[in-house]
């Protein structure tokens, strides 16, 4: 008797990857930073005691087979714990004869060799700060410092660039590489990453903190014990990270205070000198050293106004620079200003397991249209000059004008620019003319027929409509109408013709909504099998099942009695209300 005949196999399958998840993800590496930091503590402290460092060096075996012996042996403490135990997680799925067993453990191992690479970092980063150091303390404060810091400054530094630099578009998140690539520790908890280069970039900054390790070590001397630093170099550079996160934190706290570029600037110069004396203080234990540690900050305020002028003043062309239109194969352009009332501009399409099989968008293809686009995008970055240069800092509203060039070199050149006023006289003027040129783009034929499902359904398709009514003097009606081949080809030539005659740029004032059309595809469930040779079909490729588009409802209102759908509703007695 096997497990499938009772159909638990594929739940066993199913809670085996829910725990195993669980844990690779926060409790096996939570645990993994811990004794990562205290192995490192117990295995290195020597160095911070001056009769353990006489004792130690006064034996006939030289520093770097010693210190390769202890970095071995603390990493053999970390693999071996972790290598039982997922072997032990795998024993149990081949006892209880899980659902695709095989690709499970599989993954799990996986998983396992990344974290392994990423502790080793992790590990050799602490014996490389235990080298640098005098103290186990500021060997522990080094630490963590610099992977809290490290992080934060790359944030930071990102998003005063976003706030600065027109066009710029934020796309920090926590796979990038860039993002922790001096903080191992946050790295363990991001192990599970699909990004080849986060491990390669692991095994090179391994191997990187292993040779500086050897190589300081032998050149450290044995009085630098329970003093503060062996080498200035590193306590200087930890120093400035942890000054510049300080500046940066208190710097934006003020400036979302309300949006002033002073106030950012005040609280960056009193932020990051409150932190460096709080750090120098920290090193030094005391203030003995005070004096002499304002050359570093110093350095500090030079490497940010050198960076902040570079960004204020369009960082070297990348505000002005636009793709030459002969070079552009076609463009993507969102203006979140408008709701398209009939349906959307885009449509998602996923298959019988809710799997996203594709994602359309409107696509400009056409030269009239890309020279709309290019002209519309230099006139924003004329007009984001005009409300001052250099440029001031802005909060913006949220996105508000996305461009992505497709460039023929298969390329993409992308800006996006944030929701905020033109502070200029002609603030107004810039706005209309803004709004004219954008609408000059969303209303041409390409741009509502590219990206609009309407334009890529068959009348097969459709196997319904349900129609709701907004009278708010009685109760909301609701009724499902099944149709014929014809009628569905009326109703989406109707649906089509009203698209390309709106202009998308003009709010409806929904107050006066008198009814709601929903088209029903498919099965109960809205799947269907889409036409061979139709656009649904040559969108999704080689995918043979069945599929689920998002459909819009379509909104009526008063003022549209003119359409095309509402006369066609009208003539075949389509209504809300039951007859």
């Amino acid at each position: 008797m096997t497990l499938e005949v009772y159909g638990v196999s594929a739940q066993y399958a199913s809670v085996f990857g829910d725990m195993t998840g669980f844990a690779m993800t926060l409790s096996v590496p939570t645990l993994c930073a811990l004794f990562t930091l205290l192995f490192a503590v117990q295995l290195f402290r020597y160095m911070h005691m001056k009769r353990s460092v006489d004792l130690f060096h006064s034996l006939p075996v030289r520093r770097s087979a010693m210190l390769l012996g202890r970095i071995l042996a603390g990493l053999t403490a970390l693999y071996i714990p972790l290598a039982l135990n997922v072997g032990i997680a795998s024993l149990i799925a081949l006892c209880f004869n899980i659902e695709n067993k095989g690709g499970q453990i599989g993954d799990l191992f996986v998983q396992m060799l990344g974290l392994m690479l990423v502790l080793a970092a992790a590990f050799l980063f602490c014996v490389l700060m235990a080298v640098c150091t005098g103290t186990t303390l500021d060997m522990v404060l080094s630490v963590i410092g610099v992977n809290i810091a490290y992080p934060i400054l790359v944030y930071s530094s990102v998003y005063l660039v976003s706030c600065l630099l027109p066009g710029f578009n934020m796309t920090v998140n926590l796979d990038n590489t860039l993002l922790v690539a001096l903080a191992p520790f946050v790295g363990i908890f991001l192990h599970a990453s699909d990004v080849p280069t986060f491990f390669v970039w692991w095994a090179i900054l391994a191997v990187f903190l292993l040779l500086s390790s050897v190589y300081l070590y032998r050149r450290r001397k044995s009085e630098s014990a329970e003093n503060t630093f062996a080498f200035q170099i590193p306590k200087g550079l930890i120093r400035f990270l942890i000054t510049a996160v300080g500046g940066f934190g208190l710097g934006f706290i003020l400036f979302w205070y309300n949006s002033s570029t002073a106030n950012f600037l005040i609280g960056l110069l009193l932020g990051s000198l409150a932190a460096h004396v709080v750090v120098e203080a920290i090193y030094s234990r005391g203030f003995s050293r005070m004096k002499r540690s304002f050359a570093g900050y110093a350095v500090f305020l030079g490497a940010f106004i050198v960076f902040y002028g570079v960004v204020a003043t369009g960082a070297f062309g990348y505000v002005d620079r636009i793709p030459a239109i002969e070079d552009i194969e076609s463009v993507s352009f969102e203006d979140n200003t408008y709701y398209q009332e009939f349906g959307s501009d885009h449509f998602d399409i996923q298959g019988e397991q809710y799997e996203n099989l594709a994602s359309v968008k409107p696509e400009i293809c056409q030269v009239e249209n890309v020279e709309k686009v290019l002209e519309f995008h230099r006139s924003v970055v004329e007009f984001q000059k005009q409300a001052g240069f250099p440029f001031r800092m802005s909060q913006g509203g949220g996105i508000q004008y996305q461009i992505v060039y497709h460039l023929k070199d298969g390329s993409t050149f992308q800006r996006e620019y944030q929701w905020s006023p033109f502070n200029t006289p002609n603030a107004e003027e810039n706005s209309q003319r803004l709004q004219q040129l954008s609408s000059d783009i969303v209303n041409s034929e390409e741009y509502k027929t590219s990206g609009n499902l309407l334009f890529y359904l068959e009348p097969g398709d459709i196997s319904q409509i349900e129609i709701e009514n907004y009278d708010e003097q009685s109760d909301m009606a609701a009724k499902t109408y099944r149709l014929n081949d014809a009628q569905k080809q009326a109703l989406l030539e109707a649906l089509r013709q009203d698209t390309l005659d709106l202009d998308i740029t003009n709010r409806e004032d929904f107050s006066g909504r008198v009814a709601c059309l929903y088209l029903r595809c498919g099965d109960e469930n809205g799947l269907f099998q889409p036409a061979e040779g139709s656009k649904l079909k040559n969108l999704v490729g080689d995918y043979t099942g069945k599929i689920q588009v998002s459909i819009s409802p379509y909104t009526l209102t008063e003022n549209q009695k003119d359409l095309a759908v509402v006369q066609l509703l009208e003539e075949q007695g389509w209504t809300a209300e039951e007859s």
